[in-house]
This record gives structure tokens, sequence and C-alpha cells, in this order.
């Protein structure tokens, strides 16, 4: 593909994804799930899995009317990459601001800002750009560390055992 139609397709996906911010900050359920194809699916920090436009809209809608309400994204891009013709690996860097509380497990940095990082799958159907899957991950803070509110600090691949051990599941130690 030569390189100007490259940036012509880049202008596109950028303009899908400040779409997919803007809808965010707008608590725009419906607008927000545009950004998704119908048979999209979104993995959560927790490893907990939405499948479809519909389910990934409905759980950000319930995300808007409790913990999240009021609160406002910014991404930027950490890098991309061409995996085929019409698909195309985004990775986010996620700031979310003004959340009314953390998520369980959650953790905020000293400005009150929950950063995370988004690994979006884009495929292009018809000349438009959507997300067909994300993996959204939470950094940790320091592994084996109880958060401020008494919960453990984990990731998604990691079962706690112990406060001072992590045990991946399906790994021995």
């Amino acid at each position: 593909m030569a390189k100007h139609e490259d940036d012509h397709e880049w202008v596109a996906v950028t303009a899908m994804l400040a779409r997919f911010i803007e809808s965010w900050n707008r608590a725009d359920g419906a607008a927000y799930g545009e950004s998704y194809w119908s048979d999209a699916e979104l993995v959560g920090p927790s490893g907990q899995v939405w499948t479809g436009r519909a389910a990934i809209a409905r759980m950000h809608m319930d995300l808007w009317d409790s913990i999240f309400k009021g609160s406002r994204i910014g991404a930027t891009v950490r890098g991309r990459r061409r995996l085929g013709p019409d698909v195309l690996l985004v990775d986010l860097d996620l700031d979310l601001r003004d959340a009314h509380q953390l998520p369980p497990g959650g953790h905020a940095d000293a400005y009150g800002v929950i950063r995370s990082h988004l690994k979006n799958i884009l495929t292009q159907r018809q000349g438009t750009w959507r997300i067909l899957s994300v993996l959204q991950s939470i950094p940790l803070l320091n592994p084996g560390v109880l958060a401020s509110c008494g919960q453990p600090v984990y990731c998604s691949l990691c079962t706690l055992t112990d406060p001072n051990t992590f045990v991946t599941p399906g790994l021995t130690q």
C-alpha cells in the first residue's frame, strides 16, 4: 500500500478514535456503541468478557450511571501496526478523570487519574473502521500490595494466593 493511502487511512482511524473518546465524555451510549462492530468483544481488566456492540454499550452506560458518572477520558496512541489489509492493532494509553469512585481493585494516581492501556484490533468493512476486539489492562501499583481500599492490587492474569505471592493460573511455581 502506498504511503499516501496509509496516511488517508490513518486519518479515518484517528477520526473514529476521536468519536470514541468524545462519546465517552458525553456519556452517549449509542454513539459509543457505534465505535464497535456488532460482533465485537471487550475483555476488561478483571478478565470479564462482553460480547457484541449492545452488551459493550450497555456496560458503559451502567458505568456512566454509577462510578464513572461525569468522568472524562483522554487517550494517546502508543503504537499501531498493520496485521492485514483491513486489520490494525492500535495500542492506546487511556487516562480517566473525575470518577466518583474507583472500580474494584482499581487505583488512581496522586491526581486522581485512573490510567489504563487498551489493545484494540480495528477492522475495516465496506470502507468503515470500527473496533473488533479490545483488551484492557491497568498497570500494577506494586504487586502483592493492598490498595488503600483494602482490596488486593492485581492483574487479570494473576490470582492472589497470599499477600506476597502471585500465581499465574496454569503455571507452577
